[in-house]
């Protein structure tokens, strides 16, 4: 009888796709929250751009804060979108700058487009447009050395 163990079965032919993400799954399941969430990267997502309509887009903010989109996301912001100083270049004075944190690229992606932001709370700011926005996601960059110690960490605790 020519006996072989299941995942050596699993790598012949067709299969071998589906045995290495068994075996994946397998090494998530048996690591750490700790290094799971190392293999998860948070993302910032930046708002910025010119306001055209600043009473739309104070409805707007209001819906959006009065939502389940961003705790269910685990998004929050980083800030306030007015400027405290402009250190260099005139900006307009309806320029704006949001952050917006989000545990990863997923998560971010997910609030965008989720069905809700997009036919109830995205449509206040649009026709006509209250506000000229270019809206992008930035993976976030490592705590570097020597602010170890002085800051959080950062990191968002497991579910």
């Amino acid at each position: 009888m020519n006996a072989q163990p299941w995942f050596i079965k699993a790598l012949q032919g067709v299969g071998g796709w589906v045995a290495s993400l068994v075996l994946l799954t397998g090494t998530l399941l048996l690591m750490s929250s700790d290094q799971r969430g190392a293999l998860v990267i948070g993302v910032i997502m930046l708002v910025a751009g010119c306001t055209l309509d600043a009473q739309r887009m104070r409805d707007y903010a209001i819906a959006l804060g009065s939502s389940d989109l961003y705790p269910n996301a685990r998004g929050y912001y980083l800030n306030i979108p007015r400027p405290v100083r402009v250190l260099e270049g005139t900006p307009d004075a309806d320029d704006v700058a949001l952050m917006v944190r989000f545990p990863s690229e997923c998560s971010a992606v997910n609030f965008w487009y989720d069905d809700f932001y997009q036919t109830e709370i995205k449509p206040m700011r649009l026709n006509p447009s209250a506000g000229d926005y270019v809206v992008t996601l930035y993976n976030e960059a490592d705590l570097p050395p020597y602010m170890a110690g002085k800051v959080g960490d950062n990191a968002y605790a497991s579910e």
